[in-house]
């Protein structure tokens, strides 16, 4: 089986019209917002490209989750990390998404809106059999070619890869740990590449994600796998080469051209036509007639060459093209990775610096009430040494009063006589005469 790396194919999977209409926000409320509107069925969450969702956090993985809209449904899946998804602080593995869920990785918390298109099916009362939305309608069977070995998957989205607790896990270098994920959309499975270094095949065609129907075959590294598919069989157009299923990108329908087309073109230009019967005549009878020039059919050989030559050189040349403009897409990816690295990085330092500046502030605030408790306890304190201060001064004015009084009464008796001896009293400074 030929497999060119250079022919990849587009996603081959549009979501219907009816399917839930989902959001997601992260970092709700901060100045780091981030919202993004899902509009593929796997939309994968990681720290780093090829994630549609990029989360820098060293607890996120480079592939961590997927958010699964199976065009009926939407489904958070978890491909088996250590720091575990948690749907409403609960972890799990494989659940239902409903509106206002919150998706927390890590130390990132992202909010889930999911819309129901006004046109999608109204099951209230219809008698529709009910789906469990985290499992397939009838079991998917894959088959390891040339051997007994086969996985019966269930639940409506399954890892493919080398990881111990992969589904369905193939033990080769070539297949990458987390390699593709299995996934119902619609009733059927669907198959989307984790970017494997060695892709993922269907049908002998590289795809990034497509349908798979009853009796495609997979191939992962190098390892064919059969698919068993109940509820998708495939049509009479489709047949099992999944051609309507995958659309290619990275390379051009080869136009009709090469040495056949030449020499179409020559017998064009040298067979002439049966004017009798309406029909061209063939080479054997141009032969038999000694119509048939080798000149011209040589002529045509070299045009027809030279002109499989100009494509070759005009395919070299885009393809040449190409690359550069991948390479500079590279470059530019990886300039606004760095950008993002470094703004997110900026916007840390924000974020700290506004928690440093609102704890001085806190603190500032309590220095203040301190502060203001010490200034209310000074004025107390000086309240109460004036009012004492009043006091002493009012006792300094009675102590006065008292001392005029005792002078003047020490006066009166200095110059008073005795009332009954009629003598001076002589009040010396050593003692009293007692009256007699």
């Amino acid at each position: 089986m030929s497999q060119s790396p250079n022919v990849v194919a587009e996603c081959g999977i549009d979501l219907p019209s009816s399917a839930p209409q989902v959001r997601v926000t992260a970092g709700c409320g901060s100045a780091g917002q981030k919202t993004w509107n899902l509009r593929r069925p796997i939309t994968l969450v990681g720290s780093k490209r090829p994630a549609h969702i990029v989360l820098h956090d060293s607890d996120i993985s480079v592939a961590h989750c997927a958010i699964v809209n199976t065009g009926k449904d939407v489904l958070l899946f978890d491909l088996h990390t250590s720091s575990g998804t948690f749907c409403n602080k609960d972890r799990v593995e494989l659940a239902a998404l409903k509106d206002g869920d919150v998706i927390t990785i890590g130390e990132t918390k992202i909010q889930v809106a999911i819309h129901m298109p006004e046109n999608a099916a109204d099951d209230s009362g219809c008698g529709a059999e009910f789906v469990e939305p985290t499992r397939f309608r009838n079991p998917v069977t894959l088959s390891l070619i040339h051997t007994d070995k086969l996985w019966t998957i269930e639940n409506a989205a399954v890892l493919i890869g080398r990881h111990e607790q992969a589904a369905v896990r193939l033990d080769n270098q070539d297949v990458s740990t987390r390699h593709a994920i299995l996934f119902r959309f619609g009733d059927g499975p669907a198959v989307y590449d984790l970017g494997g270094r060695t892709g993922v095949w269907i049908n002998g065609q590289r795809c990034e994600i497509g349908e798979l129907a009853d009796g495609d075959r997979l191939t992962i590294g190098p390892f064919g796998l059969g698919v068993s598919a109940p509820d998708r069989k495939p049509s009479s157009a489709q047949g099992n080469t999944s051609e309507s299923r995958l659309r290619q990108i990275g390379s051009r329908p080869p136009p009709a051209s090469g040495i056949s087309a030449g020499l179409a073109a020559g017998q064009a230009r040298t067979t002439p036509t049966n004017q009798a019967m309406g029909t061209p005549v063939s080479a054997a009878n141009l032969r038999d007639a000694g119509e048939l020039k080798p000149e011209a059919l040589h002529d045509n050989i070299s045009d027809a060459w030279q002109r499989l030559n100009q494509w070759r050189t005009q395919l070299q040349r885009d393809a040449n093209q190409i690359g550069e403009r991948q390479d500079d897409l590279a470059t530019r990816e990886a300039e606004l990775e760095a950008r993002d690295a470094a703004l997110r990085g900026q916007l840390h330092d924000i974020t700290r610096f506004n928690e440093q500046l609102a704890k001085k502030e806190s603190d500032q605030a309590a220095l203040t009430a301190r502060t203001q408790a010490d200034a209310d306890a000074v004025g107390a304190l000086t309240k109460a040494a004036s009012e004492r201060e009043a006091d002493l001064q009012r006792r300094i004015e009675e102590v006065t009063r008292r001392e005029n009084a005792l002078a003047q009464r020490w006066s009166r008796l200095q110059s008073n006589t005795c009332p009954h001896c009629r003598k001076p009293i002589n009040v010396g400074s050593a003692s009293v005469a007692e009256p007699g």
